[in-house]
């Protein structure tokens, strides 16, 4: 009888880094459908800085710190994109 392997652990990196990918399709998605978009970033940058501001309280490592301005810098892109397409 042929040995079960055990199943691969995903590589925990490559999986977050889709799961983001995905979140960020949605965003986009998000945005993009949204009525007003410039009142959506508006809401959202108040969150984020919200969220960074604790993050920064917080003995989370500068990593963790990284990530999340580096998402945000990427969400800023996408929102960036929509408003440019919409104006014109």
């Amino acid at each position: 009888m042929p040995d079960k392997q055990p199943a691969k652990q995903p590589d925990k990196l490559a999986y977050l880094g889709g799961q983001v990918n995905a979140l960020l399709a949605f965003i986009a998605a998000s945005i993009a459908s949204h009525p007003e978009p410039e009142k959506f970033r508006a809401a959202y940058l108040r969150s984020a800085e919200m969220q960074e501001t604790l993050s920064m309280n917080a003995a989370v490592p500068e990593d963790y710190l990284t990530g999340e301005r580096e998402t945000k810098a990427a969400i800023e892109q996408v929102f960036n994109a929509v408003l440019q397409k919409r104006a014109g």
